[in-house]
């Protein structure tokens, strides 16, 4: 079975419940990683400080590598995520963003399916995504008062959003390349030698996952995603913010810019693209959230 390591990235900006919960569902795996990597994206809050070191001593207590990469400062996504895949010795690595979880079988399943597809280089899958706003605080660990190391999926049930699906092939992966990334980031497992040949993921920011998708793409890599949602992804009224931040129209230009660079798109349906995209992230709230549900599901 493939040999796994899981990189997650942590900046201040992160609540130490959220970090917990996802921690948490690393410990609960029924085929731990082989190895975890915490990146701490600069200086940590004292709450997070606590949650990561209770997770690595719990990992050590069950006989499991884990590594913390302290970063003098913030580098950002693509940074602290390259600096991760730098720590690795495994040959596939993972992701899962500090504020998702991973349900209990995921790295099974994935590690079963690259088992029997040696071909493919990047395995994502679809998510289950759920209400950050109105999930319910984890319980507390009664030796620090700190959030618990758990994941509680029935909690996470109650105010699921429902399935965001991806297409399953490696052809269905390469059409939506052109318009939009076609796999969810933190539920990817892929080839580290891939990865760091092409250079880990570009300083594209918001971007960074589409933009390693397309280079990897362009080099060769084949794709493909489960339909089962392995992952539990966290969408919220900052989420969304995100989504229409100053920065994306800027990123967008830069992202059409590689994809006609990798061979993805032409320049005119770069252009295209562009516009629809722009059009999306100037829509208000409510539209937003509307058009996400019909675009995304």
């Amino acid at each position: 079975m493939p040999d796994i390591a899981v990189v997650v990235t942590v900046y201040a900006g992160v609540a130490a419940d959220d970090l917990a919960v996802c921690l948490g569902s690393l410990l609960g795996q029924t085929r731990p990683a082989g190895q975890t990597v915490i990146v701490a994206d600069g200086p940590l809050t004292p709450a997070l400080d606590g949650v990561v070191e209770r997770f690595h001593a719990a990992a050590v207590d069950r006989g499991l590598s884990c590594d913390v990469v302290r970063l003098p400062r913030n580098l950002g996504a693509a940074g602290a995520a390259n600096a991760g895949i730098a720590r690795c010795d495994r040959p596939w690595i993972a992701r899962l963003d500090a504020d998702d979880a991973a349900t209990p079988e995921r790295f099974a399943v994935q590690a079963a399916y690259l088992d029997a597809h040696p071909d493919v280089t990047v395995l994502g899958t679809a998510l289950h995504e759920f209400d950050g706003d109105a999930v319910p605080a984890p319980p507390r660990d009664p030796a620090t008062g700190g959030p618990a190391l758990a994941l509680d999926e029935d909690a996470l049930r109650r105010v699921s959003l429902g399935v965001r699906p991806m297409p399953a092939d490696h052809a269905g992966v390469a059409r939506t390349m052109r318009t939009s990334s076609p796999v969810n980031n933190p539920s990817v497992v892929m080839r580290r030698d891939a990865v760091v040949a092409a250079g880990g993921y570009g300083e594209v920011r918001y971007m960074e996952d589409y933009d390693l998708w397309a280079h990897l793409l362009s080099r060769g890599a084949r794709f493909a995603n489960l339909p089962e949602p392995l992952t539990w992804f966290r969408m919220s009224r900052s989420t969304l913010r995100r989504r229409t931040a100053p920065g994306m129209v800027a990123a967008e230009k830069e992202m059409q810019t590689r994809l006609v660079r990798y061979g993805v798109v032409g320049r005119r349906r770069a252009i295209f693209n562009l516009g629809i995209r722009s059009l999306y992230r100037a829509l208000p709230g409510p539209l937003l959230r509307l058009a996400n549900r019909v675009l995304f599901r």
